[in-house]
């Protein structure tokens, strides 16, 4: 079993915004390979008409379809009292910081693109306390946080924090265009 290593006091320096998920199939969870089409847009294999190779022969045995859901990989840039690193937070770690669900988070996120940026902001200077573990597979570059916890009774996860803050903006449109129209 891997060693565990605990941060019990770091703060979350940034929020790395290339890649912050990937897809699996919701029926098995293993990972779909990211694709790409002529314009340069990912898409996953079952995007594509394709199902999970796995799930395609529980489908023809069983009647058992499958479909893709995407799940957080978060790399965040920690800072500790003597160095900064990089670590890795999947799914379950992630959510704690995110509120929601990664599939949740993309809807928003395909509506405004902005919200990632956003969502680094917002992340930023929080302290944390943070578990890692060495990766699983030898040829993985960070190691992995399983656990985060917040150490700011303030903290907010992102997804509430943009939700209240678009909620605010619908209503003071609203709140503009009525008395416009009066």
């Amino acid at each position: 079993m891997a060693e565990e290593v605990r941060l019990p006091f770091c703060t979350i320096v940034s929020l790395h915004r290339s890649s912050l998920w990937y897809h699996v199939c919701k029926s098995c969870e293993r990972v779909l390979p990211e694709l790409r089409n002529s314009g340069g847009k990912h898409f996953t294999s079952m995007e594509n008409g394709e199902e999970c190779h796995h799930c395609l022969g529980n489908l023809l045995k069983n009647g058992i379809g499958s479909s893709r859901k995407r799940v957080y990989r978060l790399l965040l840039s920690v800072a500790t009292e003597d160095k900064v690193m990089v670590v890795v937070a999947f799914d379950r770690a992630a959510r704690v910081l995110m509120g929601c669900s990664a599939d949740d988070f993309y809807k928003f996120v395909s509506h405004d693109p902005s919200v990632v940026e956003l969502a680094g902001k917002l992340l930023e200077g929080h302290m944390v306390d943070i578990v890692l573990k060495h990766p699983k597979s030898g040829h993985a570059q960070h190691m992995r946080a399983t656990s985060i916890l917040p150490l700011s009774c303030n903290f907010q996860p992102v997804f509430q924090t943009i939700e209240k803050a678009y909620a605010k903006i619908s209503n003071n449109i609203c709140l503009v265009g009525s008395s416009l129209m009066h």
